[in-house]
Parts: C-alpha cells; sequence; structure tokens
C-alpha cells in the first residue's frame, strides 16, 4: 500500500515540475505558512488526549489569461501523538473563458502506518457557469469526483454533484445568496460484506489492539462494517444574508436543511471522527440529514486589522448509522442522532512590504470551541483550540 500511494505522490510531483518548466520561473508566485497550536482533543474523540499541533505550508501559484496552476501542500505534526502526523497535497489546474470556468485538481493525504486507514486519493474535475436572470446573478456548478481509500477499499466511489445559486445585492447593502444542490454517490464495489471486530483494517489502528480494552482512547471492539448500499443520494438547499451594518461591520446568516434521498451511505462503526478533512471515511455528509444554522461578524479595524467571529450550530439525523449505548454496547437498531456546536474567534492583521508589490506577511490569531453531543457513547467530545499563525507570500 505503501509503494501504492508513494506512485501516486510522484506522479502529482511530476506534473508540478512538467508545467514548472513549461511555464518558466519568472512566472510563479509563491506563499508560505507556519502554524501553532494547542489543541485539547484533536482527535476529536471522548477521552481526549490533548497535543501540539505545528502545521507548515507551501502554495505555488501561475497565472495567465488562460488558465491557472497551483500547488498546495502541508505538513501536520503532533507533538503528542506521533505516529498522527500526516502529510497532504493537492494540485490544481483552471480554464476560464468569458463566464465559464472548468478545471481538474487531485489531492492525497498520506499518514504513517498506525494511522493509515486515513490515507486517501481524490480527484475531481469540475465545470462552473455564470449568467444573469434579471437583477440576479446566477452561477451552474457540476463535478465528478473519484474517492480512493487504498486501506478500505470498499468505500471507494464516484461522487456526482451539481448546485445552482443566485445572488442578488440590494441599495440597503444587503445581499442575498440562495441555492439548490444535488449529490449522488456510487460505491465502486457494489457486493455488501460485514467486517468482523478481528479485522486487520480495524485492528492496525490502535498500539493496544482491539480486544476488551479501550485502547488509546477508541472503541474496544469496532462490531462491523455496514456495506450494505451501492448508492447513495442527497439534496439540499440554503438561503445566506449579508448586510452591511456600518462601514466597517457587516453580518452574515445562513440557513441549510439537507435531506436524504435515497441509500445509506457506508461507514466503519467505532472508529473515531477525523482531524481534517478525511470526514468521508468516519462521517460523511451523506450519511445523515437535518439542517444547519451559521452567522459570522465581521468588524474592520485600523491598520487592517480585521476581526471575525462565528457560532455555528448542525443537526445530523444519521440514516443508516446505529449507536453504542455504552463504551462497549453496539446497537444497530437505534440510529445516531448528533447536535455539533462550533464557536471561533479569528484576529488577522496583514503586513505589507513598501515598493513590493505582491510581497507580504499576514499574521493572525483564531480561537475555536466545539461541542458535538451524541447519543452514541463514542461521539460525545469537547474540544478547544488555540492557533496562531503567520503566512508569507511573494
Amino acid at each position: 500500500m505503501k509503494s501504492h500511494n508513494l506512485n501516486r505522490l510522484s506522479i502529482l510531483i511530476s506534473l508540478m515540475l512538467l508545467m514548472f518548466i513549461s511555464t518558466g520561473f519568472a512566472q510563479w508566485s509563491f506563499g508560505v505558512g507556519v502554524n501553532q497550536a494547542y489543541n485539547d482533543n484533536p482527535l476529536h474523540i471522548r477521552d481526549a488526549q490533548s497535543s501540539w499541533v505545528s502545521t507548515a505550508n507551501l502554495d505555488v501559484y501561475y497565472t495567465s489569461e488562460a488558465f491557472s496552476i497551483s500547488y498546495h501542500s502541508s505538513f501536520n505534526q503532533f507533538s503528542e501523538i506521533g505516529d498522527r502526523n500526516f502529510f497532504w497535497h493537492q494540485i490544481a489546474l483552471t480554464a476560464r473563458r468569458n463566464t465559464t470556468q472548468w478545471g481538474i485538481y487531485a489531492g492525497q493525504q498520506i499518514n504513517r502506518d498506525l494511522y493509515n486507514i486515513y490515507d486517501y486519493f481524490s480527484a475531481t474535475a469540475y465545470f462552473q457557469h455564470q449568467f444573469n436572470i434579471d437583477q440576479y446573478r446566477a452561477y451552474l456548478n457540476a463535478s465528478i469526483t473519484t474517492n480512493d481509500y487504498s486501506q478500505v477499499q470498499d468505500l471507494n466511489n464516484w461522487l456526482f454533484a451539481s448546485s445552482f445559486r443566485v445572488n442578488r445585492s440590494f441599495a440597503t447593502r444587503t445581499t442575498l445568496i440562495s441555492g439548490v444542490s444535488y449529490q449522488y454517490k456510487k460505491y465502486q464495489y457494489g457486493e455488501a460484506i460485514e467486517i468482523a471486530s478481528d479485522s486487520t483494517v480495524l485492528s492496525s489502528m490502535s498500539p493496544s489492539g482491539w480486544g476488551s480494552g479501550r485502547g488509546t482512547g477508541f472503541p474496544g471492539q469496532p462490531e462491523l462494517m455496514i456495506l450494505d448500499a451501492p448508492s447513495v443520494s442527497q439534496f439540499s438547499y440554503w438561503l445566506r444574508i449579508a448586510q452591511s451594518l456600518s462601514n466597517t461591520t457587516g453580518l452574515a446568516v445562513q440557513l441549510q436543511q439537507q435531506f436524504s434521498i435515497s441509500g445509506d451511505n457506508r461507514y466503519l462503526s467505532g472508529v473515531p471522527t477525523n482531524y481534517s478533512e478525511e470526514s468521508q471515511i468516519f462521517d460523511d455528509p451523506l450519511g445523515y440529514q437535518g439542517y444547519s444554522l451559521q452567522i459570522v461578524l465581521t468588524r474592520m479595524f485600523p491598520g487592517q486589522v480585521k476581526l471575525r467571529s462565528g457560532f455555528f450550530y448542525r443537526l445530523k439525523d444519521y440514516t443508516g448509522q446505529g449507536v453504542y449505548e455504552d463504551a462497549e454496547f453496539f446497537n444497530p437498531e437505534i440510529l445516531r442522532e448528533d447536535h455539533y456546536r462550533n464557536a471561533w474567534l479569528y484576529l488577522q492583521k496583514p503586513i505589507l512590504f513598501p515598493g513590493k508589490s505582491g510581497v507580504g506577511v499576514e499574521a493572525y490569531l483564531q480561537y475555536q470551541w466545539t461541542r458535538n453531543t451524541s447519543n452514541s457513547y463514542w461521539y460525545d467530545y469537547k474540544n478547544q483550540t488555540f492557533s496562531i499563525g503567520l503566512d508569507l507570500s511573494f
């Protein structure tokens, strides 16, 4: 499996070098960033284990009138959970003609052996078209994605997504944004299977094993992997209202509702939730229905200092996932229900270098609080994060 990941890594790097050579060094711009965070529960599990998390980012851009190319990468290091360190990178190509844009991007995450169940590769091709309908600005989007999980191949899938949204601004400095979306996921392996708790896929996750103990805070006995649906589809709609309260203050409120139309998604039972972008493995958005509410307040201060604060709430009614009634007993007859709450503060300060166009530094501070209440024992958790970061672009 490691050679499989290395092959894909070499392909992405080779593509990057090829485009770098063909377009010329002088036409590229770069960005580097570092972030240091204290996270009291980075794995989002019930038995929290805190850690300092250091992140280093590298971004490379090339832009012309016809197309743009970008490469993004990050390395995440956990001081107290070294086995959870991982590397992520993505390459993207975008082209635009008048009001139509299309492109492709591919990303990969590589983890250490103990957590290689999180390894994945994803590639997307997308299309976007803008047009006017009377006084509204309209956007039509469509995409197709292939998701590949080298350690859990029964979760490999094709994802088809489409959306339509309209924007309109008013003299009252109010902007309305409304849209609808449809997603359809087709699993690449249609046969339903069950994996017992002694599976090597699951047992490789914890150095303490998956026996009667809880190991590193994960459930002691993962009961099964449910793979009983060849496809799943979902429909959602949303409304966002953005209001300028003054020359320096703005408020935005968004409400979204999502419905499951058909099928139940596949998931791993008894495995913890994610740290970053691995949600499709363990907490797939197509696996639940419900609604969400988001409120964001933005305030500008002298010296281009920006302060943003926000609150996010989501009700998640899972359509096919059972619950852990306690630390050991998994009940597939009761469906999981979560109430996810998140609040955050973000302070940002850009620093420009006089006489050097395109060169700048951005410093930021962030605090984030999360509370997930769940009727499933192992998914009820709390989380707080304090972080400081510095980004340099040139």
